[in-house]
């Protein structure tokens, strides 16, 4: 057995790790195996949560074999059924060594032994309830460690010591594992929920900070001129600045909702759009994934011009513009000056100054005024 202070830290910071980094379970697995002398191990809930899901880490041998117990061979387990037939509940913290459960003579005459744990190469084993059958912050979890008959030391007394010390660690480890987990899956309901939404809609923080941007919001931010955000902060909605906006979000989350109408060049004239905010004190799941949220707020934007789209599509055809010159010019048609339609575009006034070159020697326009008018069907 491998253990001293320095292999104690090294395991207590890797259970830190692996309650916020899943994927460092095997490595905290793999850590204590070592430490203990054992071949293997398993960190491992046997039975799904009610969400149906679970936790499973392996390392060493036995890595193949939790997937096959959970499904064939759980019930067949002679330790398991040694500790439910004394009618007593496996607490958390409890740890029992395979020979004291079961004689080893009794194990192997079972097919359990013969037909799955010995292909595994696992003779000898010791567990620790991690997690109790009662806990209401996690499902019931097992960290089990896997030996053969031929190993140096046999598990024993020093291993369930270096257990015991270590269980309080695991214990909030994977009580943290399971909060986190759970939501995190909150937080995929709610964007799930928004994502799905075929409006612009974004949750904001009072002071306008954007919490959450469905995926058609995400491509106005990218794409619409007369849309402004910056350092993940919405500053303005056509004629609507940051002030008019940020006043409509403290009004909605104390009065129950606020519409406001907003102006937005498009296509060389002013559209019409409507702005409902909703607050989201309360609104589960919204309150659950999005905590320092105020409100949700969701863009009804005005049908598109269908005679201009066509018309603009039409002349991008003919005069087989690219779509970033396709971008460029719709811009430019909005009232932008390059300048502008760089900062929008994000890229550089060079990049546009590039654009419009090409525009002009594709279309044989000279001046900006010359584009516009060809843009108006």
């Amino acid at each position: 057995m491998r253990w001293n202070e320095e292999t104690f830290a090294r395991i207590v910071a890797l259970a830190n790790e692996a309650a916020l980094q899943p994927d460092r379970w095997d490595t905290l697995v793999s850590t204590i195996s070592l430490a203990l002398g054992a071949n293997g191990g398993a960190v491992f809930t046997p039975e799904l949560d009610p969400a149906g899901l679970n936790l499973c880490a392996t390392a060493g041998t036995g890595t193949t074999s939790i997937p096959e117990f959970a499904t064939h061979w759980a019930t067949e387990d002679p330790w398991f059924q040694a500790v439910n037939r004394s009618g007593r509940v496996w607490r958390g913290g409890e740890i029992h060594l395979a020979d004291e459960l079961v004689p080893a003579p009794e194990v192997l005459r079972t097919a359990y032994y013969n037909e799955f744990i010995k292909h595994h190469g696992i003779e000898n084993v010791i567990s620790l309830k991690v997690i109790g059958d009662h806990d209401p912050a996690a499902p019931a979890t097992h960290l089990s460690f896997f030996q053969t008959r031929r190993a140096e030391s046999l598990f024993g007394e020093q291993q369930r010591q270096a257990l015991n010390v270590l269980w309080p660690h695991l214990q909030r480890a994977i009580h943290t594992y399971w909060t986190l987990r759970k939501a995190r899956d909150f937080d995929r309901i709610a964007e799930g929920a928004l994502d799905a939404l075929p409006q612009p809609t974004w949750v904001l923080r009072e002071e306008l900070t954007i919490e959450h941007a469905n995926r058609c919001a995400r491509e106005l931010m990218v794409s619409a001129p007369w849309l402004r955000a910056g350092a993940r902060r919405l500053m303005r909605i056509g004629d609507l600045d940051s002030g008019t906006l940020h006043q409509a979000v403290r009004a909605a989350d104390a009065g129950g909702g606020r519409l406001l109408v907003a102006a937005l060049p498009m296509a060389g004239r002013l559209r019409r759009a409507v702005l409902r905010i909703a607050p989201l004190a309360g609104a589960a799941p919204y309150a659950t994934a999005w905590p320092l949220a105020h409100a949700l707020l969701t863009i009804e934007l005005p049908p598109p011009d269908d005679v201009t789209t066509l018309w603009q599509a039409r002349l991008a055809k003919h005069y087989g513009l690219t779509p970033a010159e396709t971008r460029v010019l719709e811009r430019l048609c909005t009232g932008l000056s390059p300048r502008d339609v760089a900062d929008e575009m994000r890229v550089t006034y060079a990049t546009v100054r590039t654009h419009l070159r090409a525009l002009f020697d594709k279309t044989g326009c000279h001046k900006q005024s010359d584009l516009m008018r060809l843009m108006q069907p």
